[in-house]
């Protein structure tokens, strides 16, 4: 996957995700994700042993030249048939990057660094750099690999971010997935998470159940090429942009958007929910009947 040239080395992700077609355990499954420049050269890469229930990373060493073990640990959940699996990768700056298996960072150790000039200077605590030869200023690709039962399904790539199908039809269920995943404070993996936790989908509020997306999201990224966060106008059940047309229904700049999104506005919903007046209940009322 060749990356953006304007945008390579940092505030990146590289999202895959699917499922165990079968017993992962006898079939010998492995998925490695690899960050490589130009040239060939390896940057980083990480390896998911479903075998061994590990992870390990890897890099090219500064003085060596050579591939070189980073960290390894547990995986903290077994590859098991039928389950979905996401792989994530993300570059915060070039020297800082890491993977994320489902919920769990594959990366460990912060590093204390000297920030700001007024009123004085303080300490605060960064994720670890990777004391590899290669920075990620130097990245052109980056490429992922399975054995065994692994089966990829989908993959999102540079500012944007997706959800399992098995968990879109519910908005409240996406939201709770990318919170997982995110850098919230109401999650766990806070400065190892891969997105900042309030650039996520929004839902109505129907009896207190999340579980319809509003028809105009105004914190997301359509596409991989999209730098700004943007508006869209979204279906309501599927929470996907209208007609799949990025181009014509999301907006460069969430903060001055200027759709209405009528299209995708589902009064339905909203007459369930109890948010139209008497007027417009009639309205839809009439309209369901004909």
């Amino acid at each position: 996957l060749l990356h953006r040239p304007d945008n390579i080395s940092s505030g990146i992700n590289a999202e895959y995700g699917g499922v165990f077609d079968d017993d992962s355990i006898s079939s010998g499954t492995t998925i490695t994700g690899a960050y490589y420049t130009a040239e060939g050269n390896l940057i980083t890469k990480t390896t998911i042993d479903c075998n061994t229930k590990t992870w390990t990373s890897y890099i090219t060493g500064k003085e060596s030249g050579e591939t070189e073990e980073f960290q390894t640990g547990d995986l903290d959940s077994d590859c098991e048939e039928g389950e979905i699996f996401d792989l994530w990768f993300k570059v915060e700056q070039p020297q800082m990057m890491w993977f994320l298996w489902n919920t769990q960072a594959l990366y460990y150790g912060e590093r204390e660094v000297t920030r700001g000039k007024f009123p004085e200077d303080f300490e605060a605590m960064k994720n670890l750099q990777l004391e590899t030869k290669y920075s990620g200023s130097k990245a052109a690709t980056f490429k992922i690999t399975a054995t065994g039962s692994a089966t990829f399904t989908r993959f999102a790539y540079g500012k944007c971010f997706i959800w399992p199908d098995s968990v879109g039809t519910n908005c409240t269920d996406a939201k709770d997935w990318l919170l997982d995943r995110s850098k919230s404070k109401a999650g766990t993996l806070l400065k190892k998470g891969h997105i900042i936790g309030v650039y996520t989908v929004n839902c109505v509020d129907l009896d207190g159940k999340n579980q319809y997306y509003t028809y105009r999201q105004d914190n997301v990224h359509a596409g991989r090429l999209d730098v700004n966060y943007q508006c869209c106008c979204t279906d309501q059940i599927t929470g996907k942009v209208y007609d799949g047309d990025s181009d014509s229904w999301c907006y460069y700049s969430a903060s001055t958007c200027p759709f209405m999104c009528a299209e995708t506005y589902n009064a339905t919903i909203y007459a369930d929910a109890g948010y139209l007046q008497e007027e417009e209940e009639l309205e839809v009322e009439l309209e369901l009947e004909e």
